[in-house]
């Protein structure tokens, strides 16, 4: 067993590229996609790799969405899902007497899962999702979101967001 690295600087469509170009050009070769570091990557490649009957395999990817063995069939991570953060802001809530939260996302594919997850969790918890949204265009949607957010006096917001886009809203 050998390995062969390409670099695809967490590019989605550029590791489609690189796997379908080389899986294409040399289909006996390979028998894994191994150590993708993104999420993005991750589940652009591990949604359809099983058709190729290949496995892959990530260190880095948290992106909870991953979980979803019917779309990621031969997906596996060495680390946790970014969702086991959930427990620990709902917690926050709790000590700090938090009872109606805004719950926003960012990118669907990263992020869906875990939205869904915080959501439900913090219902669970006994508190308030207040409102909810998703900014895929922070610099065009942000302004009208955080009008509601502040003309309702919603006071505890969390982002489920990348940081650039986090940023994004801040400004």
């Amino acid at each position: 067993l050998m390995c062969e690295y390409y670099n695809n600087n967490c590019v989605a469509n550029t590791a489609q590229k690189i796997v379908q170009g080389q899986s294409s050009r040399w289909p006996d070769k390979f028998v894994g996609v191994g150590g993708t570091g993104c999420s993005g990557v991750s589940n652009t490649l591990s949604s359809y790799t099983w058709t190729y009957n290949m496995p892959i395999v990530s260190w880095a990817s948290g992106a909870p969405d991953l979980s979803v063995r019917t779309i990621h069939r031969n997906f596996f991570r060495t680390v946790i899902p970014h969702t086991a953060f959930t427990f620990a802001w709902i917690k926050v809530y709790l000590v700090c007497g938090w009872k109606q939260i805004v719950v926003i996302m960012a990118e669907e594919a990263r992020f869906r899962g875990h939205f869904e997850m915080h959501k439900s969790e913090t219902r669970k918890a006994g508190l308030t999702v207040s409102f909810e949204a998703q900014i895929l265009q922070p610099l065009q949607q942000t302004d009208g979101i955080f009008k509601t957010i502040n003309k309702q006096r919603y006071r505890i917001i969390q982002v489920i967001a990348f940081e650039n886009s986090w940023r994004a809203m801040m400004c």
